[in-house]
């Protein structure tokens, strides 16, 4: 394999700078991270927890009763299933995991 070309001096190599918009964004989501960490050490976080995975696990018995009924309700298994999705993105860890790929994402470009 001739790999020549990459000793030529004429050409230069110089690396890109992330535009202005996702410079904002990286800061942003790290400011985001950072406050998730420190809000889910906070004791009124573990109460708030408990409630929304109460609900999560509320929701998730209702939608198992009413896939096993003999006649099942769609519009009623799909509001449950709006209602679930709703519920699992009001968790934290969820969203700090979304916000940890995008800045992934970001930091690749």
């Amino acid at each position: 394999m001739n790999n020549s070309f990459l000793e030529n001096p004429d050409v230069e190599l110089t690396l890109e700078e992330p535009s202005q918009d996702v410079q904002e964004r990286i800061g942003e989501l790290t400011a985001l991270i950072e406050a998730s960490g420190r809000i889910r050490t906070t004791e009124e976080w573990s109460t708030l927890k408990k409630v929304l995975d109460g609900e999560i696990g509320t929701i998730e018995r209702l939608q198992k009763l009413e896939m096993n009924k003999s006649e099942v309700n769609l519009p009623e298994l799909y509001r449950l299933q709006g209602r679930l999705t709703e519920a699992r993105y009001h968790s934290l860890s969820a969203l700090e995991e979304k916000w940890r790929a995008e800045l992934l994402n970001l930091r690749k470009l």
